[in-house]
């Protein structure tokens, strides 16, 4: 309010926001002002006269009925408490208050304020608006002064250990972020059980690798298949205890009425899709289960084919029988069409065994020179240089079926099962049974035992035996068949051989980072062959017979700081 003198008059011109729940415009605290026993107001232009005509209550005369209020005793009183009556009149006028005082000399000219609006629910300068220009973090329309709850979580101000943050409250749900998220006093408790400032790693690794069961074929692990030649059929055994289960044939093993080896089902062996694929006289037969026939695929040359045999992308190899055309013929992966005859080294004939080993090196075991020939296949398998020999000199029999054991040594059925290094070139020993006469087919299991089965009397007409060796070459167990005549192209379901396409072990390894740094990831205790991503933190490891057993693992994540976790297993190949 601005009040001045002009003359013998003071006059002061005042904007008033008139309210019935009360606007104190100059209420307590304001400074007073004695007048005379008469004065004037203006009301909205209208001039009103207040008389006083003694003690008491002046009396406003003139004003509209709605402004018909009663002033206290300008002359006892002070402008600040008769503005306060005006307060109460439900409109907003302007008041130009004009105070003839008849009895004082002259004043000199005062300003004066309203009173500073302060944080109270209040209007208390009188301009309509309350607790203006304070905070309300929560936009609720209560200034946080008078807000209980000034982030509007729920949590009072007075519990909340963060009141202008509704992220933190008590009871809120702890994170590993370095903060008291529930308000308890206690920051990242022991519900994280690491320092929420490192990486950790939140992933398990199974225990072990089941290779029977990463192969996923039709037939039952751990089934020993052997060809009956001279009765045209697949005969089938429990490569445990070598009981009989059952038996299969097809049309074709029987395509030629003969009783001879030459026309019935010889080598096998399962390819990649871990069917079994038979060498019948004239054609390929591959089953996907026993007995169900899955295509039919024509040989280059009907005739008998001892040995069949699949390289690492799938081609196939078969070898003829003794007496046979001598030649060792690779079939394409795709169709299994024929696609070339590899050239022996002089000298080589009456081929028999085939095998290859862990390093792509193809073994042919020869009778014509009793000489096992190697030879290095290019990458493709498109080419191949013979680059070794083993000798079959001295050894009861002729060479007949060939394997390398898990351990890398080269197995050869020749009268007794030979044992052989091939990086020396020398005989490690041999072992055989009293009553294994003539050893023909031969394989290994994941373990590294060693089967055979035996010609008998040498021409396949007689029963046979079939023979079980630890890898040690002790013998464990052994039966006779007499279903089985002419065995040949003896198999186990859910073996990795040497040579084979190898089975895929993989590990997604996943960390965590609370500062969402770049972690970095790698190996430092791991079996031979067995890699991760430094960045994508995956695990891969090709697996073959070689790697049965136990083996330790330990996988390591850090981030830019060095902080990092580590993880320990132990990973079984079985």
């Amino acid at each position: 309010m601005q009040i001045r003198q002009a003359g013998d008059r003071w006059l002061g011109m005042v904007a008033v926001v008139l309210a019935l729940v009360g606007c104190h415009f100059a209420c307590s605290g304001s400074d007073s002002h004695p007048v005379g026993q008469d004065a004037h107001l203006v009301l909205s232009g209208q001039d009103v006269l207040v008389t006083h005509s003694g003690s008491g209550d002046a009396r406003i005369d003139g004003a509209a009925p709605d402004l018909d209020v009663l002033a206290h005793d300008l002359s006892d009183g002070d402008l600040g408490a008769a503005l306060d009556d005006l307060a109460e009149i439900e409109a907003t006028v302007e008041v130009e208050v004009v105070v003839e005082d008849m009895s004082e000399g002259e004043m000199e000219p005062q300003d004066i304020a309203p009173p500073p609006e302060i944080c109270n629910g209040l209007d208390d300068d009188g301009d309509g608006a309350v607790d203006e220009g304070f905070p309300d973090n929560d936009l609720d329309g209560l200034k946080d002064c008078v807000d209980p709850d000034d982030d509007n979580d729920g949590d009072p101000d007075f519990t909340d250990c963060q009141p202008l943050d509704a992220g933190f409250y008590w009871g809120a749900i702890e994170t590993c972020n370095g903060l008291d998220d529930d308000c308890d006093g206690v920051v990242d408790e022991e519900l994280f059980g690491y320092d929420c400032g490192e990486p950790k790693i939140t992933s398990a690794p199974e225990a072990s690798f089941d290779v029977g069961e990463a192969l996923g074929c039709e037939f039952d692990l751990d089934v020993l298949f052997i060809s009956s030649s001279r009765t045209d059929e697949v005969r089938v055994y429990d490569a445990e205890s070598l009981d009989f289960l059952q038996t299969f044939t097809h049309p074709l093993f029987s395509e030629v009425a003969s009783p001879l080896f030459t026309y019935g089902p010889n080598g096998m062996a399962f390819n990649e899709r871990r069917n079994l694929v038979v060498a019948a006289y004239s054609s390929f037969v591959e089953f996907v289960d026993y007995g169900v026939e899955y295509k039919v695929y024509p040989k280059v040359t009907s005739e008998a084919n001892e040995n069949v045999l699949f390289d690492s992308v799938g081609n196939l190899y078969t070898t003829t029988s003794t007496g046979g055309s001598d030649k060792l013929n690779q079939y394409r992966a795709e169709d299994y069409a024929f696609e070339m005859t590899i050239e022996m080294p002089p000298g080589a004939g009456q081929l028999t065994g085939i095998t290859f080993d862990y390093y792509s090196r193809i073994f042919v075991a020869s009778q014509s020179d009793s000489t096992i020939h190697v030879a290095e296949a290019s990458p493709d398998f498109s080419e191949f240089e013979w680059v070794g020999t083993l000798s079959g000199a001295g050894n009861p029999k002729k060479l007949e079926g060939l394997q390398i054991s898990p351990n890398g040594e080269v197995l050869a059925a020749s009268g007794d099962i030979i044992r052989y290094d091939f990086f020396s070139g020398e005989k490690l020993g041999s072992f055989d049974a009293p009553n294994d006469l003539f050893p023909v087919p031969l394989t290994v299991d994941n373990w590294g035992r060693v089967y055979t089965a035996d010609y008998e009397n040498g021409s396949g007409t007689a029963p046979a035996d079939i023979f079980r060796f630890s890898p040690e070459g002790e013998l464990e167990t052994w039966t006779n068949d007499p279903g089985l005549l002419g065995p040949f192209g003896l198999v186990i379901s859910g073996t990795v051989l040497p040579g084979d396409p190898p089975l895929l072990y993989s590990y997604q390894v996943v960390a965590e980072d609370i500062d969402g740094e770049e972690l970095s990831f790698s190996l430092t205790k791991h079996p031979p062959g067995m890699f991760i991503g430094s960045n994508s933190g995956l695990i891969e490891w090709l697996i073959t017979s070689a790697q049965m057993g136990l083996y330790e693992v330990a996988v390591k994540v850090e981030d830019p700081a060095g902080n990092s976790d580590l993880q320990e297993f132990v990973l079984e190949v079985k």
